[in-house]
């Protein structure tokens, strides 16, 4: 045996993600907020540090496990989550669809209160 301090190197494990919101392919409309939320853990209980990406548009979302989006333009958005434990990061890929056309339960557009007011006004004028 050698006398003197021994050198021990811990090999790192990386984080482990273990749930992802919004499920894959889950669909919102154009002025919903859009909650991410992930869990995570790392095995040799390291502080963990997230990103919500969406690499297409060269934009960071957030830098929490629980990340709001709002006004997200419509059509199908492709976000990557990065997980790091300051050594190794893990990925997770989500994708979600947003719709420009808000509808009511019956499937028939949404008519705008301008509308409303301009059809009362005609009604108003035609029966006067």
């Amino acid at each position: 045996m050698t006398a003197g301090p021994q050198i021990v190197s811990a090999e790192n494990n990386p984080p482990v993600i273990t749930s992802v919101l919004p499920e894959n392919g889950t669909v919102y409309q154009w002025g919903d907020v859009i909650g991410l939320q992930a869990e995570a853990h790392d095995p040799d209980g390291d502080n963990l540090t997230y990103v919500w990406r969406e690499p297409s548009e060269g934009i960071e979302h957030g830098h929490s496990a629980v990340v709001d989006l709002s006004f997200m333009h419509p059509g199908k958005h492709f976000l990557r989550l990065e997980v790091s434990d300051g050594n190794d990061t893990v990925y997770w890929n989500l994708n979600f669809i947003v719709d420009d056309v808000e509808e009511e339960e019956s499937g028939s557009p949404i008519v705008s209160w301008e509308v409303l007011i301009i059809a009362l006004i005609m009604i108003i004028v035609v029966v006067v």
